[in-house]
């Protein structure tokens, strides 16, 4: 299975304050809603209901809300668009890639055959193992693109970029400005001096990357909040709680479902949100 495909199910409607997108992504709302909150929409959202499409292009941020739906859940299927696939339908087919991208983000209803095409790439492994993945990958984006919905083409990353996307790899390790520095051939003064430039600097790179891996676990996971809190590389969970509320507006055990017993499987739940919009 590829990696870059994960599913996110949840039974509490929720609201996230400045989600910020780091790669491109598609958002397959399955069952429930979802919103998008941008500045030129300061008196509502855009809701995505299930069986649409949500795009999002990578270096934006939105306060996003997850609502539950008839069955009692809100549900979705995440794809976070490889580099290797991105590359080779921009080498394979300039003049689909060359059309006006997205704004940040676009909605559409899923195609026919999106179910089978998203189902075939998922299967296919890892795109960076795989030329038979990257291909299936591309499916995918022509399927989009045939709609007119073409993400932004990729851009020299931020020097905040590029820590944040270097820590993701081990949330967890301890991580200095010198260790981070050595992987880019940067002396630690360099490094610092680069991310202040940007105003930013490790100690925020290291809790924003902790935090979004909190939140990833905590709305495609079972796992007890302490444990995710551990795994964050936050030894105390009420330090975790704390900062992930201040970071999101919430806090984590929000996220998650208050009493485990009103619970469905996730099967089930989608089967009867398809029920309720068909």
């Amino acid at each position: 299975m590829d990696p870059h495909f994960f599913d996110i199910s949840v039974a509490v409607s929720h609201t996230l304050k400045t989600v910020r997108v780091r790669k491109h992504g598609v958002v397959w709302v399955r069952a429930g809603s979802k919103g998008i909150i941008t500045p030129q929409r300061a008196k509502g959202q855009l809701l995505v209901q299930a069986g649409g499409l949500c795009l999002l292009a990578a270096g934006h941020q939105w306060d996003v809300s997850n609502h539950i739906g008839p069955s009692g859940r809100y549900a979705a299927s995440v794809w976070t668009i490889p580099d290797a696939v991105a590359d080779a339908f921009v080498n394979h087919y300039p003049a689909l890639a060359g059309q006006p991208p997205l704004n940040g983000f676009a909605t559409t209803t899923a195609p026919d055959d999106w179910a089978q095409t998203w189902e075939r790439a998922q299967r296919a492994g890892d795109p960076g193992h795989s030329a038979s993945a990257v291909h299936r990958g591309v499916e995918l984006l022509l399927t989009l693109a045939e709609q007119r919905l073409v993400f932004p083409s990729r851009v020299q990353l931020s020097w905040t970029d590029r820590v944040t996307n270097l820590i993701s790899q081990s949330p967890h390790a301890d991580w200095s400005v010198d260790t981070l520095a050595q992987h880019f051939l940067l002396s630690g003064s360099t490094l610092r001096q680069r991310l202040q430039e940007e105003s930013s600097n490790v100690t925020a790179c290291l809790q924003e990357v902790r935090l979004e891996l909190g939140l990833s676990l905590l709305q495609s996971t079972d796992i007890p909040v302490g444990q995710i809190s551990q795994r964050c590389g936050y030894e105390s969970h009420s330090r975790f709680t704390a900062a992930f509320r201040n970071r999101f507006g919430l806090s984590p055990s929000s996220v998650r479902i208050a009493d485990a017993a009103q619970a469905r499987p996730r099967k089930s739940a989608l089967a009867q949100e398809s029920s309720a919009n068909g």
